[in-house]
């Protein structure tokens, strides 16, 4: 009976149609999956920032200088820092600015005093500092443009306070 069908180039050949729908439809899968995993490939790994901490550096920030403000308002008194918040200071930073207290996701803070002047020869710009070691990039930071009692010739016209925290 095999022997009876007719040969040709229309008997030969395969489903076309079926084959065709069955290669789009795997294409277009992995064109989806490709688009919807892509973007989580290129964000950060670190949770993204919200309001709250933001508010939450703010705070430490405007804390930070009420408590060591020295003789006019923006400025920092040096012994007050370093009792307070520099190597002579708490070990545990967080918890005295009542950051673990609050609920909030926030363990760990740094607080440092940077130049601003671009023509000093250091690699690191921070003149004085406390809290954690910072070693990367920060989760939230907040900066304010201070004037520095005793030292002058490191905040010449001002340096500034950032506080991190993580």
């Amino acid at each position: 009976m095999r022997e009876n069908l007719p040969r040709g180039p229309r008997t030969e050949r395969a489903q076309t149609t079926q084959d065709f729908v069955i290669g789009i439809g795997i294409f277009l899968l992995a064109v989806a999956f490709v688009f919807s995993f892509l973007p989580s490939l290129l964000s950060p790994y670190a949770p993204a920032v919200d309001g709250g901490d933001a508010a939450q550096a703010d705070r430490v920030a405007g804390e930070v200088l009420e408590t060591v403000e020295g003789n006019g308002t923006q400025e920092v008194n040096v012994t007050a820092f370093n009792e307070t918040y520099g190597s002579t200071g708490s070990d545990d930073l967080a918890a005295q600015l009542g950051l673990r207290s609050s609920g909030s996701a926030i363990d760990r803070v740094n607080i440092s005093i940077e130049t601003l002047n671009p023509s000093k020869e250091t690699s690191n710009r921070t003149i004085i500092g406390g809290g954690d070691t910072y070693e990367g990039s920060p989760r939230v930071s907040s900066a304010r443009i201070v004037r520095v009692t005793d030292l002058e010739e490191d905040c010449d016209p001002a340096c500034r306070l950032v506080v991190r925290v993580w």
